[in-house]
């Protein structure tokens, strides 16, 4: 079974077509709720290994994407749409010292620790969608009178602009 191309979200024959593939998936769910759990399992491996950065058979960390990992937990749940989800608990090395600075009395050294993390966090998580608008409303003002300015542009440009 071949998913339908993402389309114009408005079409009302996609959205039929989606909601089509949705009832699909939603049965086969039903029936095999062991492969989907095991599909799960492997994908939560691939998060654990590669991106999170622990190796499972030694029981140690390398740099990924948050860090270096000295620890983590994590608890899978099943919702009431049966589709099943992780949290996750993840122990960072030096992260102390980030949440400090992140978190200083000091404004400019906060302000130049979450440049500095975003800065990271847009060097290793990224999200490409050719035709997708992220589209944001900002309040620009003095306080007093604000004025609503519509942004399209990457998120964390975004967050910049309406400090």
């Amino acid at each position: 079974q071949v998913l339908p191309p993402l389309g114009d979200l408005d079409d009302k024959e996609h959205i039929h077509q989606c909601r089509l593939h949705f009832d699909l998936r939603k049965k086969y769910r039903s029936l095999y709720p062991g492969a989907c759990s095991l599909v799960y399992q492997h994908l939560m491996q691939i998060v654990t290994e590669c991106l999170i950065g622990w190796n499972t058979k030694t029981k140690t960390g390398r740099v990924g994407v948050l860090g270096k990992p000295l620890a983590w937990s994590r608890t899978d749940e099943e919702q009431a749409r049966k589709t099943l989800h992780a949290h996750w608990q993840i122990w960072i090395e030096h992260f102390n010292d980030c949440r400090e600075t992140l978190f200083s009395d000091d404004e400019e050294e906060r302000k130049k620790a979450r440049d500095i993390f975003i800065q990271y966090v847009d060097s290793v998580i990224c999200a490409s969608y050719p035709d997708y608008t992220v589209a944001h409303v900002c309040e620009v003002g003095d306080g007093k009178e604000t004025t609503p300015i519509l942004r399209t542009q990457p998120v964390s440009d975004l967050f910049k602009e309406c400090e």
